[in-house]
């Protein structure tokens, strides 16, 4: 799952477009892949998220809720509520910096209090953001990086990790072109699976490890990208991932 949605992974940016991101919002998004389904939906309220449904499989998996947001409408809090799960909700904390997100730390939420799971830093440059992860586990926190790569119009070339003892960068992923349409995320400030580091456009090709992934967009009569096709191909096997999108136009 998480390797599949960071194929899909976008950068929130301004647009010249007639699609401009604040003329519309995202109401629904599906995924159909190898394994699993998975349904999104995007609920408003003065045009701010209100709550995200996520269903797997088309069972309820999780709800997001309790948004908060600062002047300029970033997202500074939500909380994430489970269903069938061991872990019954998480709260999610953001800080900016002249718009850019440079915190995020993840709490699990354990007889009404706030336990530590991890957190997030960011440094932005222009062509790029580095990441620095902290996570609590039985040893105790492990920290590690991830340096996005940006070209000039913001969207990823490449993804590079290094390993816990900060000695070796390895490229996690490498992205070749793009089309010129913005891409679905942009539309909402709400990023699922802990994708927060995104490009402006629609990756044409991408390579993560032994495999090579084509992807095809099909659009609207507004411009607007309806429905991302991944072809995965490693060896001689082949994958078809589809994520379809909706919209809603700004009241």
């Amino acid at each position: 799952m998480k390797k599949t949605l960071i194929l899909y992974a976008l950068f929130v940016n301004a647009f010249a477009y007639a699609q401009n991101p604040s003329e519309w919002r995202l109401s629904k998004e599906t995924f159909k892949g190898a394994g699993w389904t998975g349904l999104w939906e995007y609920n408003y309220d003065n045009n701010l998220l209100k709550e995200v449904r996520f269903y797997q499989d088309k069972k309820l998996f999780s709800v997001y809720k309790n948004f908060k947001y600062d002047a300029p409408g970033n997202i500074t809090s939500y909380q994430e509520i489970f269903y069938d799960s061991k872990t019954l909700s998480e709260k999610h904390y953001f800080t900016y910096s002249d718009n850019k997100l440079i915190k995020k730390e993840i709490y699990r939420l354990k007889n009404e209090e706030e336990r530590f799971v991890m957190s997030l830093t960011y440094q932005w440059t222009d062509k790029k953001v580095t990441l620095t992860r902290q996570e609590k586990n039985f040893a105790g926190l492990m920290e590690s990086s991830i340096f996005y790569l940006l070209d000039d119009k913001k969207n990823i070339t490449y993804i590079e990790g290094n390993d816990p003892n900060n000695i070796n960068n390895t490229t996690l992923s490498k992205f070749t072109g793009y089309d010129k349409m913005p891409n679905p995320k942009i539309f909402t400030k709400f990023y699922h699976d802990d994708i927060d580091v995104i490009s402006s456009n629609n990756p044409l090709q991408s390579f993560i490890g032994g495999t090579t992934d084509i992807y095809t967009m099909k659009y609207n009569s507004f411009g607007l990208t309806t429905s991302i096709t991944a072809t995965t191909n490693y060896e001689n096997s082949k994958a078809i991932n589809v994520s379809t999108y909706m919209y809603i136009k700004r009241f």
